[in-house]
């Protein structure tokens, strides 16, 4: 309040006088607390007076009071409006001022209310976190509200609360609790055959026990007797069963051991009559083996057999033959076996991919007399060229011709054989024609040839790329 306020002030309540009254010795005081004193002295001078000497001050007096403006009590913390001094207004503001502190209006179930004091416009975020708010609970079924301080101590006793069963991993509600005991799968039962049998186990298995329980009374459908089944083994039925069932037994390996020696003879002899045959069939030494057009799995057969009995084998040449990853493997497995010494081996439009590839490396790596490795139209990418490179260069290092023509070789591959080319020490042949190499990687293998050229005094009689542009060099 701005100006003289001291002449304002109700000598009584020490505030600006509200509902101004004048005493005769002319002191302003509030009409309320002159009233409380019970007294006709005038609290400041102590003259006497009438209650009917009472009146309003003079009209000037009054204006001035209806001019000033006092602050909210509660500008302290942040009101910063002011209001006209008058009753009523104030009684308004202080009902709906938002810093007023007020006491927090939750109580629990037992009567006890929260005593904690908040600005009226943050009661609503102190509800969010009041103990004595009243919530409702989140179990489905349930429509009871607790307090929040409660609501952990309702939730272990809430009957719509979902437990899980400590003998099985269902969940249910707490009311059906002594429902589920009765159907519960995991819960432990006692066997009922005999009041003696004290074995504890779940419902499902019970069934099963009832067949083994020790104490169970078996009838004996040979003599018409009955017996504990803990005491099967010492019936006489029985103990005559085990005895024929071990004289069977023996029986049974006496003729298992006689078919074995005959299935021993058998194999013994079928085994000298084919590899007669064989022998008959095989190439001389030094010949070739030579497949046309798809063969069989009996022609692949006698493939394996001519590759097998024949160690003195130079030349294999198989055109138009789909070996495929079977017949890769089988051509592999007779090199190996055999350990021939090869100085030619052609496999043309034989669909080897690159995994029939990785099979033949097996073999290769021992075949080091190898002068002409030809495979072309087989499928082989940049993996299989790749590790075709690797062989040559650590196992085959007399090998001088090769024919990749007709393949799906990349740039990855035509790297690898142009490092290949680069540290070869003899002269040779070289055919990529087909494949899908790009100029760059072209011209790198071409580089690596003429590097090649140049330390060699024979040059390589040729090398081609053909390519879907009909690109071609000879060198």
């Amino acid at each position: 309040v701005g100006g003289d306020v001291e002449r304002w002030i109700c000598p009584i309540c020490q505030d600006i006088v509200q509902d101004a009254v004048e005493t005769p010795c002319e002191h302003l005081f509030c009409r309320a607390c002159l009233v409380s004193i019970r007294t006709q002295e005038c609290p400041n001078c102590r003259q006497p007076f009438l209650p009917a000497q009472l009146k309003q001050p003079h009209r000037m007096i009054r204006e001035q009071l209806s001019e000033l403006r006092i602050r909210c009590v509660s500008h302290s913390l942040g009101c910063s409006i002011q209001l006209p001094l008058s009753q009523t207004t104030i009684s308004e503001h202080d009902v709906q001022c938002g810093f007023r502190e007020v006491q927090c209006d939750q109580t629990d179930p037992t009567g006890e209310r929260c005593s904690a004091r908040v600005k009226r416009n943050e009661l609503r975020q102190h509800h969010l976190q009041c103990p004595f708010f009243n919530v409702r609970c989140t179990n489905f079924g349930c429509e009871e509200s607790v307090a929040r301080k409660h609501q952990q101590e309702h939730q272990s006793q809430c009957l719509f609360a979902n437990i899980v069963c400590p003998s099985c991993p269902e969940m249910f509600p707490r009311k059906d609790e002594v429902t589920h005991a009765g159907t519960c799968q995991g819960r432990l039962v006692r066997c009922d055959v005999n009041e003696k049998c004290y074995f504890m186990m779940p419902p499902k298995s019970l069934p099963a026990h009832r067949l083994e329980c020790g104490f169970a009374i078996m009838d004996c459908k040979r003599c018409g007797g009955t017996f504990q089944q803990s005491a099967i083994n010492d019936h006489d039925c029985v103990v005559s069963l085990r005895r024929q069932n071990d004289d069977l037994i023996k029986a049974i390996d006496m003729l298992r051991y006689q078919m074995e020696s005959w299935q021993v003879t058998l194999e013994t002899n079928m085994r000298m009559e084919f590899d007669a045959i064989f022998r008959t069939l095989a190439p001389k030494e030094g010949s070739v083996v030579s497949y046309d057009g798809p063969v069989s799995d009996s022609d692949m057969f006698l493939l394996y057999k001519q590759l097998t009995y024949n160690p003195s084998l130079t030349r294999i040449h198989l055109r138009d033959v789909p070996l495929g990853l079977v017949g890769a493997q089988c051509v592999a497995d007779a090199l190996c076996e055999t350990k021939q010494k090869l100085t030619r081996l052609t496999i043309s439009s034989g669909n080897l991919g690159d995994a029939g590839v990785d099979r033949l490396l097996s073999c290769l790596s021992q075949q080091t007399a190898l002068e002409c490795l030809s495979l072309p139209g087989n499928e082989i990418g940049d993996a299989g060229a790749q590790g075709l490179v690797e062989c040559v260069l650590q196992y085959l290092t007399g090998c001088r011709h090769i024919d990749l023509s007709n393949n799906r070789i990349g740039d990855c591959g035509a790297q690898a054989i142009a490092f290949w080319v680069d540290q070869g020490e003899t002269s040779g042949s070289l055919d990529l024609k087909g494949n899908d190499i790009r100029e760059e990687s072209r011209g790198a293998v071409r580089s690596a040839v003429h590097r090649r050229i140049k330390k060699l005094v024979d040059a390589i009689p040729a090398i081609s790329f053909l390519s879907d542009c009909r690109f071609a060099l000879e060198l």
